[in-house]
């Protein structure tokens, strides 16, 4: 049972990834557009050209492992995870290497939006990748520490204070993620402890009513099947052999039709000899 709920969390888990992913896919290429193509051409344009069709064959990748996923959803749930980790982990290098390669010939304006951008990323991967406390946290990391390093480590004040202010987003976003991540967490395990405590209520339940319907059944003392039970037996087997076979009520004897006696006896015996009622039925016909 551990196994199974174990499973179903890492199921869940992953459910909530996938599920994000589609309204990320949108923003991931309208962002990555503008990063590209909407500021000031500079000399590294065509690369910047190259990487955006890099992030794109990323985005690509991410829809068919989604799509996949979707069409078959019970597959092994590592095997799931570490898919979706390799292309969040690329999108992630991708943003970051944005923003230490074309830091040097960028301007003022491009540098404060392209940290507006990543810190906005950072923030929702927050609550979007929360269902993976590792991911989480790494996606963070990839995309702030380095470019807010790089920022501090620069000679122009300005540089240096928007370092600064993405070091704090970091420190801030990676708090909230982490706090984040522990809640979603909980609620995937409180839902399947529930559901385990209600299989194993079930179980006591039928286990419980099985026990009632023994000791209903079948003497205490003699651990065979008591009166009621055995005369129960009885007028199932008498009325299911013959329609003139009737059993009277308690203190006397069946009979049974001449024409089926002998089958309808037969039975009768048996029943007696695995039952074990030899007793019983001398008592009972005293």
């Amino acid at each position: 049972m551990p196994k199974i709920i174990d499973r179903n969390m890492k199921e869940e888990a992953n459910k909530l990834l996938y599920s994000n992913f589609p309204a990320g896919l949108i923003i991931i290429i309208i962002t990555s557009a503008v990063l590209a193509f909407g500021f000031e051409k500079t000399i590294d344009q065509s690369e910047k050209v190259v990487w955006w069709l890099i992030m794109l064959g990323i985005v690509f990748y991410r829809a068919v492992v989604s799509a996949y996923y979707k069409k078959n959803p019970s597959n092994d749930p590592k095997r799931n995870l570490f898919w979706f980790s390799i292309g969040a982990t690329a999108t992630a290098f991708m943003w970051s290497f944005y923003t230490l390669y074309f830091y040097h010939n960028a301007s003022e304006i491009e540098l404060t939006a392209t940290m507006v951008i990543v810190a906005g990323f950072a923030s929702g991967s927050a609550m979007i990748l929360s269902a993976n406390r590792t991911l989480s946290l790494s996606y963070i990391l990839i995309l702030l520490l380095p470019y807010s390093v790089l920022l501090m480590s620069s000679e122009v004040s300005s540089h240096q204070t928007l370092g600064f202010l993405g070091l704090f987003f970091t420190c801030i976003i990676l708090l909230s993620a982490f706090k984040t991540a522990g809640f979603t967490v909980d609620v995937i395990s409180t839902k399947h402890q529930h559901a385990k405590l209600l299989v194993e209520m079930e179980q006591k339940v039928e286990e419980r009513t099985q026990a009632f319907i023994t000791l209903s059944n079948i003497d205490s003392l003699t651990n065979l099947l008591n009166r009621k039970a055995l005369i129960e037996q009885l007028d199932k087997l008498m009325n299911s052999k013959s329609e003139h076979a009737y059993s009277a009520d308690s203190g006397h004897w069946y009979r049974f039709n001449p024409d089926t006696f002998f089958p309808s006896f037969s039975q009768f015996l048996v029943l007696l000899h695995v039952s074990g009622l030899r007793q019983f039925s001398h008592r009972f016909s005293s």
